[in-house]
């Protein structure tokens, strides 16, 4: 779980699939799904069965900020 202080951060699925925990909400993202995640809210992603997801991340800063946060 972490955070981007200073960005947003959108999540583009090219393939595969994966949950993913966005403040405490979790979706399912399979190919061709975005999400938006707004500055500072926690999330983190995985995948299933250890099946691999092809994701475009993009954010909307040219430097982004990552901090790790404890459940």
């Amino acid at each position: 779980v972490h955070i981007h202080g200073n960005c947003e951060e959108m999540l583009y699925m090219v393939s595969g699939s994966c949950e993913h925990k966005l403040g405490g909400k979790a979706v399912v993202l399979k190919a061709g799904d975005v999400i938006r995640i707004p500055r500072g809210v926690t999330h983190s992603a995985r995948t299933f069965d250890g099946e691999p997801m092809q994701a475009i991340i993009v954010y909307n800063a040219g430097r982004r900020d990552f901090q790790v946060v404890e459940e």
